[in-house]
């Protein structure tokens, strides 16, 4: 039997995943987290193997954050309390 090609390990580290990410745009206009539609809303990813861009706009909540590497900062977190 011809030997076959071994397939790769798959990535152990964030920086191993982050590498693999393609550069890619992602929008959900309608967001639903069920049994929890009144956290529903608008997600937004922007993703490339440098940074990764994460926006979610809903109701109740309203978050804005980056991931560099290992690092993460967060521009905005607005949470409405009940």
């Amino acid at each position: 039997m011809p030997q076959t090609e071994q397939s790769p390990a798959a990535p152990k580290t964030l920086a191993q995943w982050q590498a693999m990410l393609p550069n890619t745009w992602i929008n959900i206009d309608k967001l639903i987290f069920s049994p929890w539609q009144e956290w529903q809303g608008k997600l937004s990813l922007a993703l490339t193997s440098d940074i990764q861009q994460l926006r979610y706009q809903g109701e109740k909540v309203k978050f804005q954050g980056q991931l560099k590497g290992q690092q993460l900062t967060v521009s905005e977190l607005d949470v409405v309390r009940v």
